[in-house]
């Protein structure tokens, strides 16, 4: 059998079933490799045939992981609500149904999973971080569907709706790199790791939809959130709010009431109780309060009679569950796919487990990603309340970027009591911090920028401006030695920098390669030092963009090929109707002239 380790080297179908919350307990730590079938269900119609298709493989001693999606959940319940007029029918790339039938499953210690994600050639973690965030729905949305959902409630359609809205993002890394670095911010009982041909899935989720061992029955329906305090006093605070918070125990009894009614059409008469009501279980960046729902399984039922029953999970629809499914059909505005839907495992025996995946990253074949988020939505809530519950139940993930800043250098020449290109400047930093969800408070930035310049009566200054995922800003300022006009020494760095990587495109701390070469050039004695891509491509020096001359013409990498746009970059290309063009080393040996650009030195003449 395979080791984890090596089925991550080698990006093979595996599925790992991981519980990083209690290193004491392995009974969740599960490894499924060597696959032998795919089961998929694309549509409503394909469900049925995929669900025999389980049922067959397990009677072949064979185990089965995967998921299925919310969407799934309008076959299974006892009535037929029409789809086809409602924004939420647009297609969704994500199987309404997805299992793998492995042959091998292995049961791995907490400390062997541990061991394997301390393995750091396995994960670049300096290259991981997300970009392009943007949630679906704007808030004023958000806001207007809330008070739909309130008007349905006072009209007594439902008594409690659980409304989602979704992140999308683009990953710069691999699934197994982003698993890693979200399972150590948020250790929780139901992780999973899949990684299948169609997709990716990563999700850290603490809710147990259903288990069943032997003929005993269990979920552990999640609902009310609360952020974590600053120690532990004001933690046991807040758990003791939670548990005496009306609106909390409202939330969580009527989930526990429909869970134990779903129960009681397939459990023995009698046999269905709960245990631990109103329990808060803490974790890194949250509380969420958690109760249990046992009971003791008819006879001679099989998988699908268990989801015609239950699925999907009724904390993540609301009450009554069909009509409250029906209004999220209207006022959602797109597919949730895997989100709120089932992901675990079924054994030969009979004996399976599935989580609620909440707290969930689907990753696709190009890396474009999504994730779930929402809240229970009763009489008593406050939008913006649940608007901030939602966005604290995926700062898990948002919160990723923390790792790097974002960076702007220029020039501040005190005699003239001017930031050179500064608009320019602060406007490349927007971008960057659009695309990788830091807050931007521009008028701090003025502000402390004014206070520099007040400070610095004559000479040129470098001017260093450093930025943070929470907001927090640094600028620090350094003289500017005026260049003597000769030429500069330069060399040739082996190393190769990843044209593909989202962070040549965007000026942050994520320079190690950059610094590593610059600091073993200049202990030589050189200037800066120029990197070409894995194509053999020139792209930049370490400190600057770069330019040849040859008969009389001007080139310059193109961004594409991994060139930072920097701005004394775009103003020479302006000036001199320089032409972006693939240059290659012999091409930098034989350059009639080579210049250096950057917003500090700005244009500086070089030789190799």
């Amino acid at each position: 059998m395979q080791t984890l380790s090596n089925l991550l080297s080698s990006d093979a179908t595996f599925a790992l079933l991981d519980d990083s919350k209690s290193p004491k307990s392995d009974s969740h730590n599960l490894l499924f490799s060597n696959p032998q079938h795919e089961i998929i269900a694309r549509t409503e119609s394909e469900l049925a045939p995929a669900l025999t298709k389980i049922e067959e493989y397990k009677k072949q001693g064979l185990y089965l992981c995967g998921y299925l999606s919310y969407e799934a959940g309008y076959h299974f319940i006892d009535k037929n609500i029409d789809r086809t007029s409602q924004p939420r029918h647009k297609k969704t790339q994500q199987p309404l149904l997805y299992f793998i039938a492995f042959k091998d499953l292995q049961r791995p210690s907490h400390d062997d999973i541990e061991a394997c994600f301390e393995r750091a050639e396995l994960f670049p973690a300096s290259q991981l971080c997300l970009h392009d965030l943007q949630l679906n729905v704007s808030k004023p949305a958000y806001l207007k569907a809330i008070s739909k959902i309130k008007q349905y409630i006072t009209a007594g359609d439902t008594y409690q709706i659980n409304y989602t809205l979704k992140y999308k993002f683009k990953l710069q890394g691999t699934a197994a790199s982003l698993y890693k670095a979200l399972r150590k911010k948020q250790p929780v009982e139901f992780g999973a790791l899949l990684n299948f041909p169609e997709s990716k899935i990563v999700s850290l989720s603490p809710e147990l939809f259903i288990k069943k061992g032997g003929d005993t029955l269990t979920s552990k329906p999640m609902k009310g959130t609360a952020k974590r305090g600053k120690d532990k006093q004001e933690d046991d605070a807040i758990v003791r709010f939670l548990k005496s918070d009306s609106k909390t125990l409202s939330e969580n009894v009527m989930i526990v009431d429909l869970i134990r009614n779903d129960f009681g059409r397939v459990c023995q008469t009698g046999s269905v109780h709960v245990k631990n009501l109103f329990q808060v279980q803490t974790f890194k960046s949250l509380h969420q309060m958690i109760s249990t729902v046992k009971g003791t399984l008819k006879n001679n039922l099989s998988f699908s009679d268990l989801l015609h029953a239950l699925f999907p999970c009724g904390s993540i629809t609301g009450a009554p569950k069909i009509r409250t499914m029906e209004i999220i059909n209207e006022l959602e505005t797109e597919p949730r796919g895997i989100y709120t839907g089932a992901i675990g495992y079924l054994q030969p025996n009979d004996d399976f487990y599935f989580n609620v995946p909440i707290r969930t990253i689907v990753i696709g074949t190009d890396n474009s990603c999504e994730m779930g988020i929402g809240s229970g939505i009763i009489y008593e809530s406050d939008a913006e309340d649940e608007y901030k519950e939602c966005l604290l139940k995926a700062d898990f993930l948002t919160s990723l970027n923390q790792d790097f800043y974002l960076i702007e250098s220029f020039r501040l020449d005190a005699d003239k009591g001017e930031f050179i290109n500064i608009d320019q400047h602060l406007k490349r930093l927007s971008k960057s911090a659009n695309s990788f969800g830091f807050k931007i408070d521009h008028s701090t930035i003025k502000e402390k920028l004014n206070e520099i310049k007040k400070s610095l009566f004559s000479g040129i200054h470098k001017i260093r401006l450093t930025t943070y995922q929470n907001g927090e800003i640094k600028i620090t300022h350094s003289p500017v030695e005026k260049d003597d006009g000769t030429p500069k020494k330069i060399t040739i760095s082996d190393k190769k920098i990843d044209s593909t990587s989202i962070f040549q495109h965007h000026k942050t701390s994520r320079r190690e390669h950059y610094n590593q070469a610059f600091e073993q050039a200049t202990k030589k004695g050189f200037y800066d030092v120029v990197l070409f891509n894995e194509n053999d491509q020139l792209v930049e020096a370490s400190r600057h963009n770069i330019f040849i001359k040859q008969n009389n013409q001007y080139h310059t990498p193109p961004l594409l090929q991994g060139a930072l746009g920097g701005i004394q970059r775009q103003a020479f290309i302006n000036k001199y109707k320089v032409k972006e063009t693939t240059l290659t080393k012999d091409d930098l040996e034989n350059a009639d002239e080579i210049l250096l650009t950057n917003s500090v030195r700005g244009v500086v003449m070089v030789k190799i």
